[in-house]
């Protein structure tokens, strides 16, 4: 199926058949139009022509953009790759699904934030107060 056709249909998939909001399918299809201009770079004109080296070069050049993109925009660009392919195979489009072994980047795991002096006090005065010595004895 010609790319066009198959991203409209996948559009009307995702907002009518599963009701993602307006923001989500502006989100997708900003991100399935971009893959489908570097698919026409690369001389595609139909979806049953995408091999999984094909989607896997589209991430990787992604990937090494300058500024490099977060990992979360990253994530979200290989979810909208990997929701359209695997539309396209169980709506019988087409019969593999190129992206179905693309994994999304990990996730930088961030520190905690730590707590003000403030907050640390205001957490404290919400406890209550302090048990009187004689108290802490008898509990132990």
């Amino acid at each position: 199926m010609r790319l066009d056709r198959a991203l409209d249909r996948y559009l009307r998939h995702v907002s009518v058949e599963r009701g993602l909001s307006e923001h989500t399918v502006s989100a997708y299809r900003r991100d399935l139009a971009g893959y489908l201009d570097w698919l026409r770079e690369q001389g595609v004109g139909d979806t049953g022509d995408v091999t999984p080296a094909l989607v896997e070069g589209f991430v990787a050049e992604r990937a090494a953009a300058d500024p490099a993109p977060a990992a979360s925009s990253l994530a979200r660009l290989q979810s909208s790759v990997r929701g359209w392919h695997r539309f396209l195979v169980r709506e019988g489009i087409d019969e593999a699904d190129p992206a179905g072994r693309l994994r999304p980047p990990k996730q930088p795991r961030r520190l905690p934030k730590a707590l003000t002096v403030d907050q640390v006090e205001r957490l404290l005065d919400a406890a209550g107060p302090a048990p009187a010595p004689d108290d802490r004895e008898a509990a132990g």
